[in-house]
């Protein structure tokens, strides 16, 4: 294995590491060695300003960035789309309307035929 070090530690160096490109190599193949998950491929294309459909050529010079291994990768993160909400987001709760009359009635209310005490 060309690549001597482990998965990188959330914890240890902050600073992006410059990886060189070995023939073959594809930026899956560099985010699974540099960075311990192939999904995160496209952080390092990011970095690079790349699409993530180009070859990569032997000797060629990339910033792997730190990032920090969560739930969230390139299959099933989904940017928020504030137009894919769906009803009433005013942030503010609507006014609640009562029935007509002042209140809520009950059998008691009505007088009669409740069969209670009398």
């Amino acid at each position: 294995m060309r690549w001597a070090m482990s998965p990188m530690d959330s914890g240890t160096n902050p600073d992006p590491v410059q990886y060189t490109v070995v023939e073959g190599e594809s930026l899956k193949s560099i985010a699974r060695a540099v960075l311990g998950d192939a999904n995160l491929w496209y952080t390092i294309a990011q970095a690079n300003g790349l699409s993530g459909t180009e070859v990569l050529s032997a000797g060629q010079v990339l910033t792997v960035p730190k990032t920090l291994v969560s739930a969230n990768n390139s299959s099933i993160f989904k940017p928020y789309d504030p137009a894919q909400v769906r009803g009433d987001t005013s942030p503010v709760q609507p006014d609640l309307v009562m029935p007509s009359g002042g209140g809520i009635r009950t059998n008691c209310d009505a007088g009669g035929g409740g069969g209670g005490r009398g």
